[in-house]
């Protein structure tokens, strides 16, 4: 009697462990928002300035807007190289290839074209696309409407566009 009463502890105890470990979108919002703080330990507010000022120099006016274009070399990650096309809009930026390809699964999952590319030197990123244009003007008018295009909300402060470098 006495080891059926521990066992049903232990059965309900595991049950109520489980239950409480889902993830959910806040949770990992949470986790990539202490994740990025600690990226940032050891530098000043003013160097972590300086650095998003110098990536956000690249900009481009397209239709009265300044967008930001960058041309690059880059690899597909997690599919072909036909469904690239010269603009990409991005939303993301990972180090890790993991956290770039669960980005864009939550982007897939609600219905855009998404992929993963992946730059290599200097900057060893891995760069979640919503969508690609064959058209600068229209990748930029894209950008004006993504909030309304997908609930799910980019990972970067300010959505740009990688043209790729044709060869």
């Amino acid at each position: 009697m006495k080891i059926k009463v521990i066992t049903a502890v232990e059965a309900l105890a595991a049950m109520l462990a489980l239950a409480s470990c889902h993830t959910t979108e806040e949770n990992y919002k949470r986790s990539y928002d202490i994740a990025v703080n600690k990226s940032r330990t050891g530098t000043s507010a003013s160097e972590y300035q300086a650095r998003q000022i110098e990536r956000m120099r690249n900009t481009t006016e397209v239709d009265g807007d300044s967008v930001r274009v960058i041309r690059n070399y880059f690899n597909v990650v997690d599919d072909s190289a036909s469904v690239v096309k010269r603009y990409s809009v991005v939303v993301g930026e990972f180090r890790q290839k993991f956290n770039a390809m669960s980005f864009r699964q939550r982007l897939r999952d609600d219905r855009q074209p998404a992929y993963v590319v992946y730059t290599g030197e200097p900057d060893k990123m891995y760069l979640v696309v919503a969508h690609g244009y064959d058209e600068l003007d229209v990748a930029a008018a894209y950008i004006r409407i993504i909030d309304k295009q997908t609930k799910c909300k980019p990972s970067i402060p300010k959505p740009w566009i990688l043209e790729k470098i044709r060869k």
